[in-house]
């Protein structure tokens, strides 16, 4: 099982601030967090492409694999395994 924590506006989504998921991938991963937290969720998370069976990660979402950005990684391909930690960030502003 990886181990998926929430933050922010996520949280609130969501309503906890950590899961466990069965996922192979960040891109399988996601899907089953859309599935068990709804239209809410895969709004904050995906922008629909104008192809309607392809999803695409919104620009300010940012997702860590074990602390590392998967942008640098193989992005939503990133590879998962048990005990794997996925960290998952709204936008961050302020000043």
């Amino acid at each position: 099982m990886v181990k998926v924590k929430f933050f922010a506006t996520f949280r609130e989504v969501t309503q906890e601030k950590e899961t466990e998921v069965e996922a192979y991938s960040v891109e399988e991963l996601l899907h089953k967090l859309v599935d068990k937290y709804g239209k809410k969720f895969e709004k904050l998370v995906f922008e629909k492409d104008e192809i309607p069976t392809e999803l695409k990660l919104r620009d300010y979402v940012k997702i860590l694999a074990n602390g590392r950005n998967i942008e640098h990684l193989d992005k939503l391909k990133t590879r998962l395994k048990n005990d794997d930690i996925v960290a998952i960030f709204p936008p961050v502003g302020g000043g």
